[in-house]
């Protein structure tokens, strides 16, 4: 890790061993089924880094990227690379704030198949104005780009399919501190 003046940056690099891994194994009262017992053993390596910046009095910016480059494979429904992005502007009570991440593909398996959920990338925004610290108003967009993107789903017979996130949202509210 260094500090600079206005800018921070840091390096991990990891190596996690868990015992007691959640696998999946079949079920003792019904073969046909699954269920899923703190069995395994695994290891983890990856590398992560942030950087963060204050540009100017009222502007910063964070950016981060982790890769885990060594899993085990009971964990494939878990991603191996994301990286964030978010910009912020704060001045006068306004604040704006940008943000994106990224998810790189992962796989899932359905009824015994396995296949490759895509990466995607998801955009929000938030706008908001405080008035003398206790009231504030705000427009928060959420996957501005209406990304269409899917969670992997446990085997089960109640889930068949991938799960569809959430597209394109809007809110606008306000919150009130006393």
């Amino acid at each position: 890790m260094h500090q600079f003046q206005t800018q921070t940056f840091s390096l991990s690099l990891y190596r996690n061993e868990i015992s007691n891994l959640i696998v999946k194994e079949p079920s003792q009262l019904n073969p046909s089924a699954s269920t899923y017992v703190n069995a395994g053993k695994g290891t983890f390596d990856g590398v992560e880094v942030e950087y963060t910046a204050l540009i100017a009095k009222s502007f910063s910016s964070r950016f981060a990227y982790s890769n885990v480059f060594n899993k085990p494979k009971e964990t494939f429904r878990n991603t191996s690379q994301m990286f964030s992005a978010i910009f912020n502007y704060n001045r006068s009570g306004y604040n704006f704030n940008l943000s994106g991440y990224y998810h790189s593909e992962v796989n899932n398996e359905l009824n015994g198949v396995e296949q490759k959920l895509p990466a995607y990338k998801i955009l929000n925004s938030k706008l908001s104005y405080t008035f003398k610290n206790d009231l504030q108003v705000y427009l928060h967009l959420k996957n501005l780009l209406d990304e269409e993107y899917f969670t992997p789903t446990n085997s089960s017979p109640s889930l068949t399919v991938n799960l569809p996130n959430r597209g394109r949202e809007v809110f606008l509210g306000c919150s009130y501190s006393f």
